[in-house]
């Protein structure tokens, strides 16, 4: 049942990056190797604190989710059997397939234990992995590839990949809009995980924009 492995689409990444050197280097000159000065940060951001590429706006339509900072991508919800939105008594538990054009990532959300309906939801890092009950609300994205393999947690279908990347909340939040748990907003950092729920700092993802389950 395995899709095919897709290319990365970093090339905004990489020229971003190269940007930034290319600036740095210009600046230090300019100012004759003098030290860095700091930029204050917008009063209020949600999305503060986490190291990484800095994300670049990529005009996502209203109804589409909007990832920048690792990779940029602008995806909807694709429909998938293995997809998923259920709410019993108070979990929330999501798994829906992105995609612009063919599938690319698996989103994930979970709200074990604290769902109370609609509202905003707090996101931080991962004191247990998806499927631990009671435990705070999580966001996941996790990337296609080429050795898949499809395993369910608490009901949830979590791909397995042998050669691509989790990536896990730990700063932002996220909006329930309806009691049923099927669609709503996030605005998050996520960052890549290094396994046993930590991640690795300076690998940042944001993810903002509206969900829904197809």
């Amino acid at each position: 049942m395995g899709m095919s492995e897709r290319p990365r689409r970093l090339a905004a990444a990489a020229s971003l990056a190269g940007f930034v050197v290319a600036f740095g280097i210009v600046s230090w000159y300019v100012t004759g190797g003098t030290g860095p000065h700091a930029t204050p940060s917008p009063e209020g951001s949600l999305l503060t604190g986490t190291p990484g590429p800095i994300p670049i706006s990529l005009d996502c339509a209203a109804n589409e989710l909007e990832l920048t900072g690792a990779f940029g991508e602008c995806v909807t919800p694709v429909d998938s059997p293995f997809g998923t939105c259920s709410v019993a008594g108070h979990i929330l538990e999501a798994a829906v397939l992105l995609g612009h054009g063919s599938p690319d990532e698996w989103f994930y959300i979970e709200i074990n234990g604290a769902f109370d309906g609609a509202g905003t939801y707090d996101l931080g890092p991962w004191p247990h992995p998806l499927g631990t009950k009671n435990d705070p609300p999580k966001i996941a994205l996790e990337q296609d590839g080429s050795s898949e393999s499809l395993q369910r947690v608490n009901g949830v279908p979590i791909e397995q990949y042998g050669t691509d990347n989790l990536w896990q909340s730990v700063a932002g939040s996220v909006t329930v809009t309806g009691s049923n748990g099927r669609s709503g907003t996030v605005s998050a950092i996520l960052e890549m995980s290094a396994g046993h729920n930590a991640t690795a700092p300076g690998t940042t993802l944001t993810v903002s924009g509206t969900w829904r389950c197809p």
